[in-house]
């Protein structure tokens, strides 16, 4: 765990235009894939807002204007690992009935707050829910879920950056990062 007494070094592990041009690849495939549907992208909060808003632009860039919502979901506390179990903070407030959904997240780690939420949409009934995850964390999962789209796939670290915190500190960062303990 980091000290926070003296700042940390932060090591560069995707950079920031290593992330744009993926994003856009992103964009490009859910756009292709959603053509023609109506669409609602759902980002879980707060750790994919920074992920949300690259990919919506680069969506818009490639015809899509999808209906955007927020749920916020908690399993990390403060903590490097996830709890195992998640609470929904704050519930998403469209319907998603007969909408194609994709559903965001910064990071998949052990996988189980993808599917539950995942799931959860899908008994609101809509069409279909794709997942989309800029970071795919597979050595870490416990549950049968793969991203339908992902950024990049990473060992088992802890990263910041992008969206991603510890303790509410380094979401701002236009990189992905390790922190040297």
């Amino acid at each position: 765990m980091p000290d926070f007494d003296t700042k940390p070094a932060l090591n560069t592990l995707i950079s920031q235009s290593e992330i744009a041009n993926r994003v856009d690849a992103l964009a490009a495939s859910i756009a292709k894939d959603t053509s023609g549907s109506p669409t609602i992208l759902v980002a879980l909060l707060k750790g994919s807002v920074v992920f949300l808003s690259d990919l919506m632009r680069r969506l818009h860039a490639h015809g899509v204007s999808p209906i955007i919502d927020f749920l916020i979901v908690s399993s990390y506390k403060d903590a490097q690992e996830s709890s195992g179990s998640i609470e929904i903070v704050s519930d998403i407030k469209s319907s998603v009935e007969g909408k194609t959904v994709v559903l965001i997240d910064d990071i998949i780690d052990t996988g189980r707050t993808m599917l539950e939420v995942k799931e959860r949409l899908e008994a609101k009934q809509a069409d279909k829910v794709l997942t989309v995850a800029l970071l795919d964390k597979p050595s870490r999962r416990k549950v049968d879920i793969s991203p339908d789209y992902y950024g990049f796939t990473i060992d088992d670290v802890f990263v910041v950056g992008y969206g991603l915190d510890f303790a509410g500190e380094y979401r701002c960062l236009p990189y992905i990062a390790t922190i040297d303990n």
